[in-house]
């Protein structure tokens, strides 16, 4: 059902166009700020931190294409290290304070802050309960239907990160059938957990992101 290690050989389930001219803006800005380092340096395939700035060892999971997007439209929409541009854009929107909460995470920070909050939900809901709720949940099936409305590669991608061992530890413990689909379904907690205006953001990026 989801995705995983380069073995599993499993249908992925495929979740998240159009908006407005300002937001089109945003996206287009956004959309730049894929080729800027993410402190250090920026890999599309795998995502990768530069190795000189990070403490932790790097750690590599092998996830589907499709979640590889949705986080690297998490990031483009929550990263702290936003450009002027697009924070003036934000700002303007919506206002400061709402610009201001969206630059809320580094790279590492964010893929952290997904595992630990899967763990959480684990603390009181069964694994397959909790992955049931998440796949049927209304913003997952939007995701879907956009992206099921053409073909998409199914070929395991990688995300490579560097957080610290605890957190490893806890997706390595998490997982019932592949270490990709914990790492597949703390993505999509988030997508299903976050603001409104979050996800609208991130749902504005995911549409128009490059899926090849």
């Amino acid at each position: 059902m989801f995705g995983g290690d380069s073995m599993n050989t499993h249908t992925p389930n495929n979740f998240l166009t159009q908006g407005n001219n300002c937001d089109k803006i945003m996206f287009a800005i956004m959309g730049q700020q894929e080729s800027l380092p993410l402190n250090g340096e920026y890999s599309k395939s795998p995502l990768l931190l530069g190795e000189e700035l990070m403490p932790h060892p790097s750690k590599t999971y092998k996830i589907y294409p499709l979640y590889r997007t949705l986080f690297e439209s998490c990031i483009d929409v929550l990263r702290a290290d936003k450009s002027v541009l697009l924070k003036t854009l934000l700002t303007e929107k919506y206002g400061s304070k709402v610009a201001e909460e969206l630059d809320r995470f580094e790279f590492n920070e964010l893929f952290s802050k997904m595992v630990e909050d899967l763990h959480n939900e684990l603390d009181h809901t069964q694994y397959d309960e909790l992955k049931v709720k998440l796949v049927s949940h209304e913003r997952s099936m939007k995701i879907r239907k956009f992206y099921n409305q053409e073909n998409r590669s199914n070929v395991i991608s990688r995300i490579s990160v560097r957080v610290s061992k605890e957190i490893v530890d806890k997706a390595s413990l998490m997982k019932r059938y592949t270490q990709g689909e914990v790492i597949e379904l703390a993505i999509t907690n988030f997508l299903v957990n976050c603001s409104e205006l979050e996800f609208d953001l991130i749902y504005l990026t995911f549409m128009n992101s490059d899926f090849d």
